[in-house]
């Protein structure tokens, strides 16, 4: 099995991502999903990775879907469906994906599937996000976040940004967990969706495809999504798929995060890396999942650099961990094995 040349360090990083993050053992089935767009060495270093590990791969490849989530259901077929729903653990490396499609309900409800949700990453992106990163200490942000933002519960929460965003929401619960694995590097803050209040300008979306924006779109939130402004063909798909998301109208802000991979770029090709680039925030707009109507078929948008601040405290300043004196520590600790 031959790997491209000039990229190596793709197979370590794959690995990684097997090995470290999905714990695939000898023997065990892996399912690599992938379209037309995706990244051949990519799926060819999982492919040889998996390999390398004694695992079963299969490496299926179909005509890139025209959307995501549910409304995705005509557009896969039966074989990739049924291969992914074999027990033992799906990659998916189609872009738009197939989360909260039916193929991806079927395999969740046997029971015996570990889907992990790599979207658009390139090979590159690949090593960066696994092969270049201590994946606990990523971890250990991550639990030790959560348990700032249970602590924060019914806390007001502020975020701005440097192009103009300036909103607000009460920290909620979290909702109920996806039962995906998601590529590390990106903290959940959980919201109050009926809270949200103010203005989001986005430097980057994903409505039907993912594009960054020379000029940015804004929209303005009032529980629901009230209002959207831009220019050119970006503000018309992005109103086609807002009101597709949510039955005709706008629906309201649904997840927000903050990126803190210390080997995320910003690329502007890949959603997946872009969104866990240090203070980033991928937002996504629709219903949400756990509520009738809702699921993946929803738009997204990244705001750059973003400052947090919970009840007046600063939490992150442009994008940098200011307070508590823990998440400061481990965020600077956060410090790749490669340059």
């Amino acid at each position: 099995m031959r790997l491209a040349d000039h990229q190596p360090e793709a197979v370590p990083a794959a690995r990684a991502l097997l090995q470290d993050y999905l714990s695939v053992q000898p023997g065990e089935n892996v399912v690599i999903t992938t379209d037309a767009d995706t990244d051949a060495v990519a799926a060819d270093a999982l492919l040889a990775a998996a390999v390398m590990l004694g695992a079963r791969p299969l490496v299926t490849k179909a005509p890139r879907l025209p959307v995501q989530g549910a409304l995705a259901n005509p557009y896969i077929s039966e074989a990739v469906a049924s291969a992914a729903a074999t027990r033992g653990v799906w990659i998916d490396l189609t872009w738009p994906y197939m989360a909260g499609s039916e193929a991806h309900d079927h395999a969740m409800k046997t029971g015996g599937v570990r889907y992990c949700l790599a979207g658009d990453i390139d090979s590159r992106g690949l090593e960066r996000l696994f092969g270049q990163a201590d994946l606990a200490a990523i971890a250990k942000m991550t639990a030790d976040f959560r348990a700032l933002m249970v602590a924060s519960l019914g806390k007001s929460c502020r975020i701005t940004c440097p192009r103009g965003s300036d909103f607000e929401f009460k920290i909620g619960k979290g909702s109920p967990k996806h039962n995906i694995f998601f590529v590390p590097g990106s903290l959940s803050i959980p919201l109050d969706v009926d809270t949200v209040r103010g203005r989001i300008v986005l430097s980057s979306v994903m409505h039907e495809y993912y594009t960054p924006l020379d000029k940015p779109l804004v929209l303005e939130v009032d529980n629901q999504i009230v209002g959207l402004e831009g220019e050119g063909a970006d503000r018309l798909i992005m109103d086609r798929v807002l009101r597709r998301a949510n039955n005709g109208s706008y629906g309201q802000i649904i997840h927000l995060n903050v990126g803190v991979h210390p080997t995320a770029r910003w690329t502007g090709r890949s959603f997946i890396e872009d969104m866990r680039a240090c203070g980033n925030n991928a937002i996504g707009f629709g219903v949400p999942f756990w509520l009738p109507g809702g699921g993946e078929n929803h738009p997204d948008g990244i705001v750059r650099s973003q400052s947090i601040s919970i009840d007046g405290e600063p939490i992150v300043s442009n994008g940098i961990f200011v307070a508590p004196a823990a998440l400061v520590a481990q965020s600077r600790a956060l410090a790749p094995h490669a340059a």
